[in-house]
């Protein structure tokens, strides 16, 4: 008979004494760990549906060029129902500079061929039901339609865009962080995946509260780890994910956070959903230093999802953008795309418009004074 396992470690190791499998310490932490995943991912599947909006800010530092410092805003809005999903996102990145089009190609004196890139917004947009997805990006000239079998062979793969799973928040890192592969279960995979390979790694349930997950790694030059902190008490919620590293042989006071992500969670509708999220890279001696916050306002928790927002014919694009449809294999233009009119063409239409009137007001100002001014040197004519 399999003992049924409790919140805290010492009646979980009760429970498996009683049932006469007092086990190894290596097998007692395998135990520990498969409870503790298991625990998540049967937590997180109650969170079925859901409609939040996200909001946040960015600030990268540069500790020898200050002068490049960049904070900026940054937005969500997210609605997911079983395999369907809508995340549109607005975020600082790279863009093209309008200032900076080049056209150099003779035959299509209309096409930018390059540009500058400076800091800028990018807005995207992406949706799914779960059979067909659709992706675009501002300043595209298409919305694209695809197949969506995600990372499924032989289906069509989805563009790279940045994205999280706001039901993996508190298991991601710096490396998986706005990755459109990394969702709920790749997280739960990869972290469980590599606790249970590594001999050294262990979980510290002294708290019973919550548990921390201590997965070991490092390298010839550095011991290293990472560090997830569970509350298995409130629906085995990652609140703290931290990587810290240390020189071999430094002991304990020689650790160092390399990068941290904290996340808060409640209760909605009886279901622990997360509320904010914020990281921090901080390594010993960065070229880069990151933070990283977001609060999550939710719209509605396991409720019914507007089937329109899976779709789309629910993007808010400009009118000139057309739609190409991939899902046969063969583009078919949905439809058409009207060729926009550019800055600079719009710029230079004002400037003409604006010159045209001022000849016209200087024509009529001229023909004024010359009336005038003949009228001033006519003959007196005959006196009384």
């Amino acid at each position: 008979m399999r003992p049924q396992i409790l919140y805290v470690s010492g009646a979980f190791l009760a429970a498996l004494v009683v049932a006469g499998t007092a086990p190894s310490e290596e097998k007692q932490t395998e135990q520990e760990l498969r409870f503790v995943f298991a625990g998540m991912r049967e937590a997180r599947a109650g969170l079925k549906s859901g409609v939040c909006k996200v909001n946040g800010e960015l600030e990268t530092t540069y500790p020898a060029e200050p002068e490049r410092n960049v904070s900026a805003k940054q937005s969500f809005f997210i609605a997911f129902d079983g395999s369907r999903l809508r995340f549109d996102s607005s975020f600082p990145d790279l863009v093209a500079d309008p200032a900076t089009y080049r056209r150099e190609d003779p035959n299509n004196p209309d096409v930018v061929t390059s540009a500058d890139y400076k800091l800028g917004t990018v807005v995207q947009k992406f949706c799914t039901d779960g059979t067909k997805a659709a992706f675009w990006r501002e300043g595209q000239p298409f919305v694209n339609v695809f197949l969506d079998g995600h990372w499924a062979g032989g289906a069509q793969r989805r563009p790279r865009f940045h994205f999280f799973d706001v039901r993996g928040l508190g298991l991601y890192d710096a490396l998986e962080w706005g990755r459109e592969k990394a969702t709920l279960d790749s997280l739960l995979a990869l972290w469980s995946g590599a606790t249970l390979r590594s001999k050294r790694s262990f979980v510290d349930s002294t708290d019973p509260n919550t548990w921390q997950i201590h997965i070991a790694g490092g390298d010839e030059i550095a011991d290293g780890e990472w560090i997830i902190s569970v509350n298995v008490k409130d629906g085995f919620t990652p609140t703290l994910f931290q990587q810290r590293e240390r020189p071999w042989g430094s002991g304990d006071a020689g650790w160092s956070v390399v990068q941290k992500f904290q996340c808060q969670w409640e209760q909605r509708e009886g279901i622990w959903v997360p509320v904010r999220q914020e990281f921090w890279i901080t390594g010993p001696y960065p070229k880069i230093r990151r933070h990283e916050w977001l609060e999550i306002k939710w719209q509605s928790v396991n409720k019914p999802v507007d089937a329109g927002l899976f779709e789309y014919t629910s993007f808010d694009v400009p009118d000139w953008v057309g739609v190409i449809d991939n899902s046969t294999g063969e583009p078919i233009t949905v439809k058409e795309m009207r060729r926009p009119s550019t800055p600079a063409r719009s710029g230079a239409r004002r400037v003409l418009a604006i010159g045209l009137t001022l000849l016209c007001v200087a024509l009529v100002l001229l023909v004024w004074l010359r009336m005038r001014s003949s009228s001033r040197r006519l003959p007196a004519g005959p006196t009384a």
